[in-house]
């Protein structure tokens, strides 16, 4: 992104200390598959290949096993806790910690003679349910609680991957599934990546690196607030029962 010269120097520091740690990581990977316990994985699978064994339900014709391979993860998928997760359910936790911040914000604005937050920084938001939600409240839920988000997104990936894998027994309408799974896999997943590199940059630079780095924490919040305005109508669709019948109605009937 484009920043202020004082938070690109400082940004580039980081980024420093970040490629030396990774340096450090791709030596640890290149002596790992260079090792014997590695060596070992790869002659299992040379000797399972060579004389596969499976469990006598191998046996079953695929269109009758299907079902009974897809459903469960996909009930695993749909009862999962973060369908529910927003912040209007945990708003008034959140709007005590933002109030704090705020509050702690304007004393140190107002010594400094800034000026104070202006109405840009509150969003209407009908759309999670809420008169109105700021930036803060929903990247305030991010940073603390949004942490289930990133355990759907792997469910998530597990149904998709399960279920692309059995595609071309099922029709049309199941593929445009699997790009709907895949579509939410992408947006929890950016979700995640910004939490990571938040908790990358608290740990190179100190918990308070958003204060060093304030253009950059706008971006970050910005862009966040537009992929949640993408996931929100999903998460809505997902919860509602024709959706979820839809879905396992179509897993019930393979087409070959």
């Amino acid at each position: 992104p484009h920043l202020p010269s004082k938070e690109q120097k400082i940004l580039d520091r980081i980024l420093v200390k970040l490629q030396k740690k990774r340096d450090r990581n791709f030596k640890r990977m290149v002596q790992f598959l260079k090792g014997s316990d590695y060596k070992a994985i790869k002659q299992t699978f040379r000797v399972w290949i060579k004389n596969p064994q499976s469990n006598p339900t191998a046996n079953l014709k695929i269109g009758l096993s299907l079902p009974d391979l897809l459903l469960p993860v996909l009930s695993q998928t749909l009862l999962h806790p973060g369908w529910l997760a927003t912040p209007d359910r945990s708003l008034e936790t959140v709007q005590s910690k933002a109030t704090k911040s705020k509050e702690m914000k304007s004393k140190a604005t107002k010594s400094k003679g800034a000026k104070s937050p202006t109405k840009d920084s509150t969003v209407s938001a009908s759309e999670i349910g809420q008169n109105e939600i700021s930036l803060d409240v929903l990247n305030n839920w991010l940073d603390h609680d949004g942490i289930v988000l990133h355990d759907l997104r792997k469910q998530m990936k597990q149904l998709r991957y399960q279920a692309d894998f059995f595609a071309p027994h099922y029709d049309a309408t199941y593929a445009k599934t699997i790009q709907d799974f895949k579509t939410i896999q992408d947006l929890l997943g950016t979700l995640q990546d910004y939490w990571v590199l938040g908790q990358i940059f608290a740990k190179v630079q100190g918990k308070t690196w958003q204060e060093s780095l304030p253009s950059l924490t706008a971006q970050i919040h910005r862009d966040r607030w537009t992929i949640w305005q993408q996931w929100e109508p999903l998460r809505q669709r997902y919860l509602t029962e024709d959706t979820r019948t839809e879905l396992r109605q179509m897993m019930l009937s393979p087409t070959r």
